[in-house]
């Protein structure tokens, strides 16, 4: 039977929608995926009205799962609530639903407290897309995805999986993470990059591989520990039997150990108590981040009259009335240390310290983080003083393994963490060839010390070798 004019024309009608449906739907796939670019890698809020709860679960399961930072879904009341307290957060605003005056509301709301970035995703030609383009720096994704499909259109469902992980599908089962994805998920979290383990280069890989392989088959004569967030973390005031019993195993083998700590002198009366006497000879401590250097079995002198480097610091600081509100400042000689005493972030601390160090005109002045703390260091403080002295004891630099926890700038470790040899045991360094975090998935602080630790392989009188896993 030859098909007639009317057969042909809606055959070629239905063509056509089909080629304009797909332009469609690849449309929405782009726009969602450049709204996910512009919002990552923050900490994001999902806010909708209840039509579209779903789809806005959806995205945040999605989104937690591609990027591993915290997503939560609100309701336009809870978001509304928390608008103030958002600077540090995305917030992605669904308005899908026909615009009702309480979406728009929202949006108004949202532009007025400037969340770190802010998403909306809605229909083409709304006045919820024409806000969002007025304000100049909101993103927008329209979409003519819809939830129900029985219209014809394409699922949302669809369009986020497109978006987020190409042609895989968001219901793969979530592959068990091993310690080399582990190690170069971490390193490439240092450098603001995010991806799943079956994402990984290959070229990062070998990088990994060489850096084992570097550590494996080198000879060390000495070990530099970070202390706090290293050794313990508070409110523990000792490190973990464990830890001690490996750190006298590698002392009395004859090796060196370097103990580097942004605390003060007095940290000092509270070391001798782990370690035996006999053995503080082989210690030596760098305390207020390598300002004091010297043997553990030794006075420690602290000065708490601050050099003239920090003279006009201290008096910014101490006149500075948010500081005086939230903050404690202690000193020593060539060391200024801010700690909370109210709810105030340590970022936050660092960046008002480092506005007055700015201000003052002071060179060489540098304003670092520790776990709990920010330090502000006269020129010359360094945790690497402790090489000087370690050297003296006849042993080079590629001899002495590092191991600390704040290893990306502006951690206080992060001059440990460069150092050839060195290991994180939570922030890496951004440098690629060292600095690596190479402790099993889920360890952190002490634990991961530990693990380091048992890969250590006395070898000569005075030396040790790692034995860190290579698969």
């Amino acid at each position: 039977m030859i098909p007639n004019t009317a057969d042909r024309s809606r055959d070629a009608q239905s063509a056509d929608s089909s080629i304009l449906r797909a332009e469609r739907y690849e449309r929405d796939v782009m726009a969602v995926r450049r709204l996910i670019y512009c919002l990552q890698p923050e900490p994001l809020i999902v806010a909708s009205m209840p039509e579209s709860e779903s789809a806005a679960q959806s995205f945040a399961a999605m989104y937690e799962r591609k990027f591993g930072v915290l997503t939560r879904c609100y309701n336009a009341d809870e978001l509304t609530r928390g608008l103030p307290f958002l600077g540090s957060s995305s917030a992605l605003l669904f308005g899908l639903e026909p615009e009702t005056a309480e979406v728009i509301h929202l949006l108004e709301n949202c532009i007025v407290h400037e969340p770190r970035r802010l998403g909306v995703l809605c229909r083409a030609d709304t006045a919820l897309s024409r806000m969002a383009r007025e304000a100049g720096w909101v993103m927008t994704a329209e979409v003519d995805a819809t939830e129900n499909v029985s219209n014809g259109a394409w699922n949302l469902a669809e369009v986020f999986d497109r978006a987020f992980f190409g042609t895989e599908r968001a219901g793969t089962t979530t592959r068990e993470i091993d310690g080399r994805a582990a190690a170069i998920r971490r390193k490439m979290r240092a450098l603001g990059a995010y991806v799943q383990a079956d994402e990984i280069p290959d070229a990062w890989m070998r990088r990994l591989d060489d850096q084992i392989q570097n550590l494996n088959n080198q000879d060390f004569r000495a070990l530099v520990l970070d202390y706090d967030g290293t050794l313990l973390c508070p409110p523990a005031e000792e490190p973990a039997r464990d830890v001690l019993e490996r750190l006298e195993l590698l002392l009395r083998n004859g090796v060196v150990l370097g103990i580097a700590t942004g605390r003060d002198a007095r940290v000092a009366t509270r070391l001798r108590r782990f370690f035996h006497p006999a053995l503080q000879e082989k210690i030596w401590l760098g305390c207020a981040n390598g300002t004091e250097v010297c043997r553990l079995m030794e006075p420690f002198e602290s000065c708490e009259e601050v050099c003239a480097e920090l003279l006009p610091v201290k008096a910014a600081l101490e006149s500075d009335p948010i500081l005086r509100h939230a903050a404690r400042i202690s000193c020593t000689r060539k060391q200024l240390t801010i700690s909370s005493k109210r709810l105030f972030s340590r970022d936050a601390l660092w960046r008002i310290a480092n506005m007055h160090v700015r201000r003052s005109g002071a060179e060489g002045i540098r304003t670092v983080t520790s776990t709990y703390s920010v330090d502000i260091l006269a020129p010359g403080a360094s945790k690497l003083n402790l090489f000087d002295a370690i050297y003296k004891q006849g042993i080079h630099r590629e001899q002495i393994l590092c191991v600390g926890d704040q290893g990306r700038w502006p951690g206080n470790d992060f001059e440990l963490l460069e150092h050839e040899f060195a290991l994180s045991v939570d922030e890496p360094s951004e440098c690629w060839s060292c600095g690596w975090n190479l402790a099993p998935a889920g360890y952190r602080g002490p634990r991961a010390t530990l693990f380091y630790l048992e890969a250590t392989v006395p070898t000569v009188p005075g030396n040790f070798r790692l034995n860190l896993p290579t698969k």
